[in-house]
């Protein structure tokens, strides 16, 4: 399972975007995503930016939409997942 994108660099208006300074709940504390995640927001907000990155895990590669992008994504039970390694 997901836990967080550590970052997103060079993608749609992620242009350096790191979940720990971001994410966070009414405490203060580090949010981490949950089994279901609802993302909402205006148009041009980040949505689509965000379903690209998922859908480069689902295809084991990355869209030719999104190549010039940097990401990381942590997951409950395996290293980092990078642009550079989505398709291991």
């Amino acid at each position: 399972m997901i836990k967080k994108i550590n970052f997103i660099k060079n993608l749609g208006i992620f242009s350096n975007f790191t979940w720990d300074k971001e994410v966070k709940d009414d405490k203060g504390v580090v949010a981490e995503l949950k089994k279901i995640n609802v993302f909402y927001g205006r148009n041009y907000s980040g949505k689509t930016s965000l379903s690209r990155i998922f859908k480069s895990l689902e295809d084991r590669g990355i869209s030719e939409r999104i190549t010039d992008a940097e990401f990381g994504i942590l997951m409950d039970n395996a290293p980092q997942i990078t642009n550079n390694n989505v398709s291991q």
